[in-house]
C-alpha cells in the first residue's frame, strides 16, 4: 500500500483490487505495513471485513460456514456506507481494539483457520448490517428465511451427503420460507 493505492512490481498504480482465491485465503502479496497479518486469515479485520489501519481496504467473506453471497452483499454495502461517510467508523485504535477482542473471544484452542466461523452467527451480522444501513421495513434479504433455508441444507448435506446438492429450493412468500421443491 502506498498513499491509499497498490503500487505493482512495475511502478504502476491501481486503485481497486479484485481478487479471488476460493478456499484457501492468501494474502502474502500485502506488505506488512498494511498492518494484518496475513498467514492462514487476515487480521484484524473490525466487524470480520475492514482494516483498522486502512479503513479504505477491506477483506471480503472471510468467515466460515457462510452462505457467501448474502453475507458479500451486506459486508459490500457496509463498506461503501463507510467510504461515502453513511456509516461512520470508530477511530483505527478503537477498530483494532475490538477486532482482537472479537479474536481473542473466539479461544486459544479454536486453529486459526476458523476464527471466523460464522455459521448461524451471520444471520445476526447480516440482520445489524440492514438494521444499521436503514432498510428496516424494506430489507434487501428475508434473513430469517435464509437462515431457514441454510439450516435445511446443513441438516440435508449431513444426512444425504451424496444428493442433497440436487436439492431445489423456491421462495414461498405466504409463508416467508424456502421450501424443498418436489
Amino acid at each position: 500500500w502506498y498513499q491509499r493505492r497498490v503500487r505493482g512490481e512495475e511502478g504502476e498504480r491501481f486503485d481497486v483490487v479484485i481478487f479471488a482465491t476460493g478456499y484457501d485465503t492468501n494474502l502474502s502479496f500485502l506488505s506488512p505495513e498494511c498492518g494484518l497479518h496475513t498467514e492462514i486469515l487476515p487480521r484484524p479485520l473490525y466487524r470480520y471485513l475492514i482494516n483498522p489501519r486502512y479503513p479504505t481496504m477491506a477483506v471480503f467473506a472471510q468467515g466460515n460456514e457462510i452462505a457467501p453471497f448474502p453475507l458479500s452483499e451486506f459486508q459490500a454495502r457496509l463498506f461503501a456506507a463507510s467510504l461515502t461517510g453513511q456509516v461512520s467508523l470508530p477511530d483505527p485504535d478503537r477498530m483494532a481494539e475490538e477486532a482482537w477482542r472479537m479474536w481473542r473471544e473466539r479461544g486459544d484452542d479454536v486453529p486459526v483457520k476458523y476464527r471466523y466461523q460464522m455459521g448461524e452467527e451471520q444471520f445476526v451480522y447480516n440482520k445489524e448490517i440492514q438494521r444499521e444501513l436503514g432498510f428496516g421495513e424494506r430489507p434487501l434479504f428475508d434473513l430469517d428465511a435464509l437462515g431457514q433455508l441454510y439450516e435445511d441444507v446443513r441438516v440435508r448435506r449431513s444426512e444425504c451427503p451424496m444428493v442433497y446438492r440436487e436439492d431445489e429450493y423456491r421462495y414461498c412468500s405466504e409463508r416467508r420460507a424456502y421450501v424443498m421443491c418436489e
